[in-house]
């Protein structure tokens, strides 16, 4: 069987406006109606094999697992043009995989930061998560993003704590459990991070999972938040004193991604 590559632009209108329309190819489905704020909807096809997609620009692109019905994915390389791939892993060479589909979408954001202030596969949430009420809470009264972008941060450094176990468990391609972190008030650094996301984007704060690695080769993560047009370094791990400053200074210096 050939391999079916059906490609569909869709033109997003400036000023935020998008196709309202889901963009369906042979096994390929997007809901791109509200790429103009920053990010898409996978939809998972009947398929029993492993399946991942990936998102790019040609110069930059991130994979993703497509595992859930439905995966939320951020547009987090700017305007331009975006291709979606979505990969089948062979059967008898799981390491191998195939290309089943694909199409495009040219994004117009008027904010390229609007991918950072919504939930995503990687920072999960909605108006109902405990974490969410909690970072709601710390923030009631406060009108300037630098004091909520202190109280949530601080409230991270002063309650959490790191999870060494889980990390010497941990797979590289993890996703973070934000659920678990929370209930265990631990977790490894792509959990707090995730976590310190969550409760930043929730109160308005557009705040950066970033992931890259370490010199011994495991992944590391981290946050960056704008507040009031700066760009704040916050690395959850380091202040709750679970790893050393030059962890983070080595990832810098990596091909880490933003999510």
């Amino acid at each position: 069987m050939k391999r079916m590559i059906l490609t569909i632009t869709l033109i997003l209108m400036l000023a935020g406006a998008a196709l309202a329309e889901s963009a369906p190819g042979g096994f390929l489905d997007v809901d791109a109606s509200r790429a103009a704020e920053g990010f898409i909807v996978v939809r998972r096809p009947k398929k029993d094999k492993k399946l991942t997609v990936t998102v790019g620009t040609g110069a930059w692109n991130a994979e993703y697992p497509l595992d859930d019905e439905s995966v939320t994915l951020p547009l987090q390389f700017g305007n331009g043009n975006y291709l979606i791939a979505l990969y089948e892993a062979s059967e008898d060479h799981p390491e191998t995989r195939s290309l089943l589909d694909s199409l495009q979408v040219t994004v117009k954001m008027d904010n390229p930061l609007s991918c950072f202030l919504h939930p995503n596969l990687y920072v999960r949430y909605d108006s109902c998560s405990p974490w969410v009420l909690k970072a709601e809470e710390l923030t009631a009264g406060f009108t300037d993003p630098g004091d909520r972008y202190a109280a949530i941060s601080g409230y991270i450094v002063n309650n959490f704590a790191y999870d060494f176990i889980k990390s010497t468990m941990e797979r590289t391609d993890a996703l973070p459990d934000i659920q678990d972190c929370w209930e265990k008030k631990a977790g490894t650094s792509r959990d707090l991070a995730a976590l310190s996301c969550a409760m930043l984007r929730s109160r308005g704060i557009p705040a950066m999972l970033f992931t890259g690695s370490k010199k011994d080769g495991n992944s590391y993560c981290w946050v960056v938040a704008v507040v009031d047009q700066e760009f704040i370094l916050f690395d959850p791990t380091e202040r709750v004193c679970a790893s050393d400053i030059t962890d983070l200074l080595f990832c810098l210096y990596t091909e880490a991604l933003a999510y």
